[in-house]
């Protein structure tokens, strides 16, 4: 399914107000980071009777950018009446209220406060300092409403008290209308921003003037505003609040002889609050596997009922499974293995892939095998397509398709194949649903084909625009999942916890009895696996089957957007295909990721991982770039703010040195000393 963000092309006109006293020191930087927004139609300064060159720097800058517009006082009037000015002569639809001494400000940060109010989801939104400097952030945190850096619609300041809005009452006054007519608010964390407080910016004794100055104008504009009677409102709120707080408070002291059977129906609970995926929806469903076994394991109940319902399934194999180190050691006792030996491996995978499909009433043309290597599928993703084909396997060392009864016998492994070859499946089938391997999945090889089969559909999509398959995505491999291990067809199956945040859309298939008892039958085909990995895969036969939904994104031209980490677990053991050690776990400060923020503005683009611990200086973050050509590029991503206090890592893409492809696709990976301790996922987007 693909997800079509909103257009910014609404809105006819973008001004930017800036008003400015004494502030030659800094209003350049401030002037140079929004010439990089092209988004902006204007740029006002109103120098309001600065005496220190600051008229003189805008005028420098106006010869850069011509955009920028300059009005001066002839004396200071104050903050609010700068403001009303630059209003009286722009006819913008959406204004942008910037300080001008803003330090740490990047593009980033203007997109996402215009962002919300264009697309009309806000009235008003409020930037607010956050690991910038610890004055500025203790002060937004505080008074929040105070902050002079908002985006409105200019229709507004039409309902604004002119006497409250006067000098430093502005934002009070601003905030107050918001209040009494129900404006939507929203809040942005400008990540690294922060400027000097009055005491350093103006001197000492200069600044504290300043200051008691401005708290007197801020209470003369609550007290104009009748901001009083606000509050009051609100507090009666809160108070009735307190006093069902503290009776629901004495119903959990009083329940707390039973909080260990509602300990254990949690999982239950977690359960039940995940929605039910539909598959009666869908009439033509393609599966791909990394792995025989995997789409059973997987969706060995959706096949079932699919297929009961009269619709058509058809399962794509992309590896024979011929790169188990020990597998024939253990299997066939070849104790000095070799290449042949991993090759006859592969077969005995595919016949067991093909009696267990045939248990789940799928027909042997249905069935499409690539023969890919195993364990290989990472490295053809990650080389470069165009000089680093074929790819050898490791364990059967050939450099092509080996096996007969495969979709292209012979081709070379070579990335660009693969996806050639997903492609030409998928448009020749035109599934309606496609389900594939999860993108945080912590085996190479599903991580991977997730790749291959996203970037698969992704390019369909650029020249298709009619074909919108629903995509679902499946976990066999991350951390300890699933739990109990073993044989409990009763119990469920819940997503990993780490991959379970607000922005992931997991959903589940519900089987009945009958359709655990065969999927578990048909597991028991895969006897090669069940004697190397115990009882691992019997573990999948559950009452229900688990996928996440991962639309392919579409990115207009202009857009800002929040997308998922899909934090991507390394093996303890990589040539086992046994969970192993979380790195995610250890304390290691900066190695936990919340999501990705991605920004474009035409050939640029800004992509901001952020993090839920301080980035300490021995931390390191390399981006991944994939593009459709077949070209890997790896970059450096760089902290926002100061050392010590940052959480984010950003880097800036020009997509023009990449020929501006229809297609990206990106991950990160972060190390600590040269330690790797976290890694995300890839993203697949369509570039408008």
């Amino acid at each position: 399914m693909l997800v079509h963000l909103p257009y910014m092309d609404n809105i006819t006109e973008v001004t930017v107000i800036i008003p400015a006293y004494n502030e030659a020191d800094h209003i350049d930087s401030v002037l140079s980071v929004l010439s990089d927004v092209d988004l902006i139609n204007e740029i006002i300064v109103v120098d309001d009777g600065s005496c220190d060159g600051t008229a003189s720097k805008v005028q420098d800058a106006v010869t850069l950018d011509k955009r920028i517009r300059l009005i001066q006082h002839s004396c200071n009037l104050g903050k609010g009446q700068a403001i009303l000015t630059a209003r009286n002569v722009t006819n913008a639809s959406i204004l942008l209220l910037l300080d001008a001494d803003l330090v740490g400000l990047k593009p980033i940060h203007v997109l996402s406060l215009i962002e919300p109010v264009i697309n009309q989801k806000v009235d008003m939104t409020l930037g607010l300092f956050k690991d910038g400097k610890l004055l500025t952030d203790l002060s937004h945190r505080t008074t929040p409403w105070l902050t002079g850096q908002r985006c409105i619609r200019s229709s507004i300041l039409d309902e604004l008290d002119i006497n409250a809005a006067s000098g430093y009452g502005f934002e009070t006054a601003l905030t107050l209308a918001a209040y009494r007519n129900n404006w939507q608010t929203g809040t942005v964390w400008l990540r690294g921003v922060w400027h000097l407080p009055s005491e350093f910016h103006h001197g000492l004794l200069q600044g504290l003037w300043q200051r008691m100055y401005m708290y007197f104008q801020i209470v003369h504009a609550w007290y104009i505003g009748r901001g009083w009677s606000i509050l009051w409102g609100k507090a009666k709120k809160k108070i009735l609040l307190l006093f069902v707080s503290l009776f629901l408070l004495s119903l959990v002291v009083f329940a707390h002889s039973t909080s260990v059977a509602y300990s254990a129906a949690g999982s239950a609970g977690e359960f039940d609050n995940l929605p039910v995926f539909a598959t009666s929806n869908f009439h033509h469903i393609l599966i791909i596997s990394p792995h025989p076994d995997d789409e059973t394991l997987a969706a060995g109940g959706v096949i079932q009922q699919v297929l009961a319902a009269g619709s058509e399934v058809k399962v794509v194999i992309v590896t024979n499974g011929d790169g188990q180190r020990f597998a024939p050691v253990m299997i066939n006792n070849k104790f000095d293995p070799r290449p042949r030996d991993y090759i006859a491996m592969g077969e005995r995978r595919q016949a067991e892939v093909i009696a267990a499909l045939d248990k789940l009433g799928v027909q042997y043309d249905d069935i499409v095998f690539l023969g890919y290597p195993d364990r290989g599928t990472s490295s053809l993703w990650l080389a470069d397509w165009n000089t680093q084909c074929p790819y050898t396997a490791s364990f059967t060392r050939v450099e092509k398709d080996p096996y007969p009864d495969t979709y292209h016998t012979g081709d070379a492994y070579c990335g660009s194949n693969l996806l050639n070859q997903l492609q030409t499946i998928i448009e020749g089938y035109r599934p309606d649903l496609i389900i594939l391997p999860h993108p945080a999945d912590q085996h190479p090889d599903h991580g991977a084909v997730s790749n291959f089969a996203r970037l698969a559909i992704a390019m369909i999509a650029t020249g298709d625009k009619n074909y919108l398959p629903e995509v679902w995505g499946y976990i066999v491999h991350y951390g300890m999942f699933p739990q109990p291990r073993g044989k409990h067809l009763n119990n469920v199956l819940i997503p990993p916890k780490r991959l379970a945040g607000k922005q992931n859309n997991w959903g589940r298939v519900d089987l009945s009895p009958v359709q655990v008892s065969v999927k578990y039958s048909a597991i028991g085909e895969f006897s090669s696996q069940n004697l190397l990995l115990g009882n691992f895969l019997y573990s999948f036969a559950r009452r229900n089957e688990l996928f996440e939904s991962l639309p392919i994104q579409v990115i207009p031209p202009i857009s800002f957007i929040t997308l998922p980490v899909f934090i991507h677990r390394t093996a303890n053991a990589p040539d086992s295909d046994r969970p192993g050690v979380n790195n995610e776990e250890f304390p290691i400060k900066g190695n936990l990721l919340t999501g990705w923020q991605t920004a474009r503005l035409n050939d640029k683009m800004w992509l901001d991982l952020q993090m839920k611990r301080d980035i300490l200086p021995d931390l390191d973050c390399t981006l991944y770039l994939k593009t459709p050509n077949g070209r890997t590029t790896k970059m450096d991503l760089t902290p926002i703010g100061s050392i010590f206090s940052s959480r984010d890592f950003v880097a800036q893409v020009d997509l023009t040195a990449f020929d501006n492809p229809s297609v990206i696709a990106f991950a990160a990976e972060i190390k600590q000393g040269g330690l790797l301790v976290s890694k995300t996922g890839w993203h697949i987007l369509v570039l408008q």
